[in-house]
């Protein structure tokens, strides 16, 4: 199981599960995370075969920032 973390600027409840929807229909995502406070969103993926340049690319085209800040070693 991979585990990433992303920097974004998505704040809303809604939007969240949006993109969750979103990840887990067009990857094999098995669970999103996230982590807002302080004008900070860090969203945690979970998943196999999981590619983070195609899941930020994916979130950037719909118009939010994300910035893949590392593979979570858990």
């Amino acid at each position: 199981m991979d585990y990433y973390l992303f920097l974004t600027n998505i704040y809303k409840d809604k939007a969240t599960h949006i993109i969750e929807n979103l990840l887990k229909h067009y990857f094999k995502v098995k669970s999103v995370d996230f982590e807002i406070n302080n004008k900070k969103s860090i969203m945690r993926i979970q998943g196999h075969e999981l590619s983070p340049l195609k899941i930020q690319s994916t979130i950037n085209g719909l118009g939010y920032n994300c910035t893949g800040i590392q593979k979570d070693d858990q």
